[in-house]
Order: C-alpha cells, then structure tokens, then sequence
C-alpha cells in the first residue's frame, strides 16, 4: 500500500527491522482518538499558503485525499509515486518544495 516500487517496500522493511530502530516517540504522543478524527473540514479556515504534496498511486490514504482539503490558499503537486515521496521520488518532491517557497 506504501509503494508499488519493490526497492522501496524493501528499503522501508529493511529500515523496520533494524535494531536501532525504535517506537519510543510513538509510544508517548499516539493518540489514536485524534489520529481518526477528520480534520479537513478545519482547512477552509486556513489562510496562509498550503503546499499539499499527493502520490498519484498513494494507496495508503487513497490517490484522491487532498481533493478533501479547503484550503483557500492551496497549491497541489501531484507526484508520481505512493505514500512516501520523499523516498521515491526526492527529487522531485523535493523541487515542489522550492518551487513553493520561491
């Protein structure tokens, strides 16, 4: 569901397994009663700009997600690539950073 590139899958199992790899952080801060609330109807009150960066094949939360979002100052990229651009496909998701900023 993260990713339909193999080398991926792999390098996030790889990275899971490790035996530095550690679930401390998560374990103070989840709260899962927050975690599945919907917070995107709050969007439309949101005036700043937004970035939102979306995998087209990000199975995960589901190609189509960000479509929810009101931001009234929104800009959308579009990557192709799952859950976990930043990995993927770095540079390209990296660029859409810049180019938000500029």
């Amino acid at each position: 569901m993260l990713s339909d590139d193999k080398k991926t899958v792999d390098k996030l199992d790889h990275i899971d397994e490790s035996p530095d790899r550690t679930y401390d952080f998560g374990k103070h801060v989840w709260d899962y009663k927050i975690y599945c609330e919907d917070f995107r109807p709050e969007t439309k009150e949101i005036k700043v700009p937004v970035l939102v960066i979306a995998g087209k094949k990000d199975y995960a939360i589901g190609v189509n997600h960000y479509r929810k979002f009101q931001f009234p100052h929104q800009r959308t990229v579009l990557i192709e690539g799952g859950h976990v651009l930043y990995y993927e496909q770095n540079k390209a998701f990296v660029d859409a950073i810049f180019s938000f900023i500029k």
